[in-house]
């Protein structure tokens, strides 16, 4: 990577991402070049007092990592299927319950989760996937019962808030039942349920149709042709939750 017109060449993006913090102390960033990620993070920490100044007024430190993560996906074409593959889940970077409520989750989905938001831009344009989605509604319930308190990185968290998307709308702890037939293609589709037991409790409790996840008050659109249920009520919801809005 180029930082201050010099070709720099780091063992991974964390490495990257906080030589970026030392603009001007090319023999310091050369220190970063020889570290992993988490003695990077050291690195950088003792050296504190001499980042740049707007790296957090300024947003360098956004504008960076969305370098460092188009640099990563770039260099390493075997990593763009992965990415792409993860289809239209929510990613997160998920960390310990107070660690980072910017860049992750803050482990109980009150952060801002960055990292995970600009993953899915990256996601979208430069690789034809779907682009930014938002948060499923029961994320912070999710995060109780799929069970990846201790999953490390927004990969790995994608693919448990994919799984819990098909946990059963009543109890949110057994999968969905899997609809004899499909839905062509090889598709799989799900009912709402695990089974009658929980279908009848929430008959029983009044139970309305799934909302779209981004208003929360209009029902989800469905397709006149295969029948599933899209997770927006309109293709306008869904044009603002790709914008995060």
């Amino acid at each position: 990577m180029n930082i201050s017109g010099v070709k720099y060449t780091f063992q991974c993006a964390e490495s990257a991402f906080q030589a970026h913090k030392f603009v001007g102390y090319p023999d310091l960033i050369k220190q970063f070049e020889k570290v992993d990620g988490d003695k990077a993070f050291r690195l950088a920490r003792a050296n504190n007092h001499l980042k740049r100044g707007d790296w957090i007024s300024g947003k360098m430190n956004v504008t960076t990592m969305e370098k460092v993560l188009f640099a990563k996906f770039d260099q390493n074409p075997e990593l763009a299927p992965l990415l792409k593959a993860t289809g239209d889940a929510y990613l997160a970077e998920h960390c310990p319950r107070g660690r980072d409520n910017f860049w992750a989750d803050n482990g109980d989905g009150t952060g801002r989760n960055m990292l995970g938001r600009m993953l899915m831009d990256l996601r979208g344009p430069w690789f034809g996937g779907t682009g930014r989605v938002a948060a499923p509604v029961n994320y912070v319930q999710t995060l109780q019962n799929v069970g990846f308190k201790n999953s490390k990185g927004p990969m790995a968290a994608a693919g448990r808030v994919q799984a819990a998307a098909n946990m059963c709308i009543q109890c949110h702890v057994r999968p969905k039942r899997v609809k004899a037939g499909g839905g062509g293609g090889g598709r799989v589709v799900y009912h709402d349920y695990c089974g009658n037991n929980c279908k009848e409790v929430a008959r029983k409790a009044g139970a309305v149709v799934l909302k779209c996840i981004r208003c929360h008050k209009k029902d989800r659109s469905t397709d006149p042709i295969s029948g599933k249920v899209h997770p927006y009520c309109t293709k306008y919801c869904a044009g603002l939750a790709a914008k995060g809005r």
